[in-house]
């Protein structure tokens, strides 16, 4: 399986940009633990439906990038022998990054990979997340901004 063929294109740089982060995950010495955690990810589906990774990629179509995208994120918080690829590209690389991408990158690789339940959602307000893998941590999530207005004085929704 060649998973890493399926990342996402991304058409210009921006803030959030993992291009970079994704080019060094190819390289030989982190290919390997990058494929065995995509096949962690998504082993169990194509066994079961007996398909290959790469076809179950393309079957779930814009899911499909979803899916990379966790096993990418995963991988990202992995350490193996002392060694994680994102320290080993800020590193070597972080010179290239804008910081507020640095940033990002630097909190990708603190991050908790889990799965959510979102509940009591009020648009523009609060949510309740309940973590449904982790002793179901709950926590509550209340925008503090302010809404922004328009001339007149009318709530612009939030992007």
């Amino acid at each position: 399986m060649n998973a890493l063929r399926h990342a996402p294109a991304k058409p210009m740089a921006r803030t959030d940009s993992l291009d970079g982060l994704m080019a060094w995950s190819r390289r030989a010495e982190w290919r390997e633990r990058f494929q065995q955690t995509v096949d962690r990810h998504i082993g169990f589906a194509c066994e079961k439906f007996a398909v290959a990774a790469d076809d179950l990629l393309e079957l779930l179509g814009p899911m499909g990038g979803t899916v990379f995208g966790c096993a990418f994120e995963d991988f990202l918080t992995l350490e193996e022998e002392g060694r994680n690829v994102v320290d080993d590209y800020l590193k070597r690389r972080g010179w290239k990054e804008a910081p507020s991408n640095r940033a990002y990158i630097e909190g990708l690789r603190h991050s908790v990979v889990s799965l959510y339940e979102a509940s009591d959602i009020v648009p523009g307000v609060s949510v309740m997340v309940r973590d449904l893998v982790r002793a179901a941590i709950r926590c509550a999530s209340a925008n503090t901004r302010p809404p922004a207005r328009s001339a007149n004085g009318t709530a612009l929704p939030r992007a």
